[in-house]
């Protein structure tokens, strides 16, 4: 497979995802189903199947990192096993390290600039390797306050972004409504903490950066109440302005590498109590377990909440793309898609990071991040050419 997998082609057949699912093996599939590899990641004694909690694809190689228990593995798109399995606590080979961290590797992201691996553990601590994943440990710290307990703690890092020029980095952890900043440069001293953010919850809740105006960084996140909220990390540590999003709690969002102004949320979390509805229900059964599109124009006001335009449900097929007005921020327009209708299956929670779309079921669904999806596609060519029909298959 060639490197162009990391580019963001018009072909569907070129965009690739990854899915892991427990006790089975990973499978990379393109957007139109059809499966093109099969990669193995088994404990060496046992041979039982490890699910990665957190996969990350190469900004720079054909490759791709599964973070699991204690454990980073790096695969070549063009070989079933890993070449590289590197231990985060001491090991056989590495009794006398001191540079351990011990926890289930739950979010990772790559600098796009120095090409370190920046991992997030469940027990609070960050972990930089070199050569995304492939190196040495550059260094270990520890995103809990003096005092904090870290181990059999229900908080824990669920997402973490490189800024863009790789010298922050930005927690998100679980059980927390903060967002902290950390300085690579200064020993990784926390220099910020973006609050509001309502996500004091154990549910995986995501966040994403993009670079605005005057090349200054904004966070963009969702909360429980259904909002997405962005923050000039330069100039404030409150956001700078929120919109109504979804009915449910926006589980995550994600910006599109390859037009900044292009923002995916999704909805969703796991509600034991609720039944599956019948034909005998007098009800309409209440849920948001939606993906969303939305448009960020360089501004945004404290609150926005117009209506939605509906692409109709997913998938688009021989359907016109209406006419857009493009003068109302954040939004130009979104697409509702049933999380049910992406990926045939029982899928309990639908989220979106890196410019990536994943879905949750006791594992991951992962596309890299370097993409254009096909709604995303279309959405441009609107914007671009003022098309009023379109149509795509996926």
């Amino acid at each position: 497979m060639s490197k162009n997998a990391h580019l963001h082609p018009p072909d569907p057949n070129m965009n690739w995802f990854i899915t892991c699912v427990r006790d089975n093996p990973l499978h990379l599939y393109t957007l139109t189903g059809k499966v093109l590899s099969t990669f193995v990641l088994q404990n060496s004694s046992t041979e039982k199947f490890l699910s990665p909690h957190s996969i990350v694809f190469s900004r720079k190689e054909p490759h791709f990192i599964c973070g699991t228990e204690s454990m980073i593995s790096v695969f070549d798109l063009n070989r079933r096993e890993p070449f590289t399995n590197l231990r985060t606590i001491p090991s056989r080979k590495h009794t006398t390290s001191t540079q351990t961290m011990k926890g289930i590797i739950s979010a990772m992201d790559i600098s796009p600039d120095s090409g370190v691996l920046a991992a997030g553990t469940l027990t609070r601590s960050v972990g930089l390797y070199d050569q995304e994943g492939s190196g040495e440990v550059v260094s270990i710290f520890s995103v809990a306050e003096e005092g904090e307990q870290t181990s059999n703690s229900l908080k824990g890092v669920t997402d973490i972004r490189w800024s863009s020029c790789g010298t922050y980095i930005y927690v998100a952890e679980r059980k927390s409504e903060k967002i902290t900043v950390w300085d690579v440069r200064k020993l990784f001293g926390k220099v910020a903490t973006l609050t509001g953010r309502d996500t004091f919850t154990i549910q995986r809740m995501g966040i994403d950066v993009f670079l605005g105006e005057a090349s200054r960084d904004v966070v963009v996140a969702g909360g429980l109440d259904g909002k997405i909220k962005m923050w000039d990390v330069h100039s404030d540590t409150c956001p700078m302005g929120q919109w109504e999003a979804h009915n449910d709690p926006v589980s995550a969002v994600a910006v599109n590498p390859a037009w900044p102004g292009l923002i995916a949320s999704c909805s969703g979390q796991r509600n034991h109590s609720r039944r599956f509805p019948s034909e005998d229900d007098d009800q309409p059964w209440n849920i948001d377990n939606t993906l969303k599109f939305w448009t960020y124009a360089g501004q945004i006001s404290s609150h926005l909440d117009a209506e939605p335009v509906d692409f109709g449900p997913y998938p688009l097929s021989n359907e016109a793309v209406p006419d857009i007005d493009r003068e109302g921020t954040p939004k130009i327009c979104d697409v509702t898609i049933p999380a049910q209708n992406i990926i045939a299956g029982t899928m309990e929670t639908l989220q979106v990071a890196d410019g990536t779309v994943i879905i949750e079921n006791q594992g991951s669904i992962v596309e890299n991040p370097g993409y254009v999806t096909t709604e995303a596609t279309v959405e441009s060519n609107v914007r671009e050419q003022n098309i009023q029909q379109a149509q795509t298959e996926y």
